[in-house]
């Protein structure tokens, strides 16, 4: 998505009354008016859609999995659900990423795919 220079002209003008030269000697910059274009950051390829699952009616004998996203604390916050999950006599397992700095390996996505019913990703700070 292009944003046309006209939407941020305002700020161009406040900006440019604070521009100097490099040799400081308090002159404006001459103003060169190039186009500005601005891209959308996100990913221009269109998702792939599926159907949304439907929400399960019962967890009785299906596998939860605990996912840790490597945040400080999502390590407390997951074994709290743990031991409410087993309390209930629901079986769980665990999985977490590296770093919370990155997306999980594929390798991970397909063992908790391959392994589990349904998936708590854990949050915490």
């Amino acid at each position: 998505m292009q944003v046309p220079a006209a939407d941020i002209s305002q700020i161009l003008r406040a900006s440019s009354k604070q521009t100097y030269r490099h040799d400081e000697k308090e002159q404006p910059m001459a103003k060169k008016r190039d186009p500005i274009i601005l891209h959308d950051p996100t990913a221009e390829g269109s998702a792939t859609l599926r159907e949304r699952r439907p929400p399960l009616t019962t967890l009785d004998g299906k596998v939860v999995c605990l996912m840790g996203i490597g945040k400080t604390r999502t390590e407390e916050f997951l074994d709290y659900l743990d031991k409410r999950f087993k309390a209930r006599g629901i079986t769980t397992m665990r999985a977490r990423k590296p770093t919370n700095a990155k997306p999980a390996t594929v390798d991970i996505l397909q063992h908790v795919a391959a392994n589990a019913d349904v998936v708590v990703q854990g949050l915490a700070d």
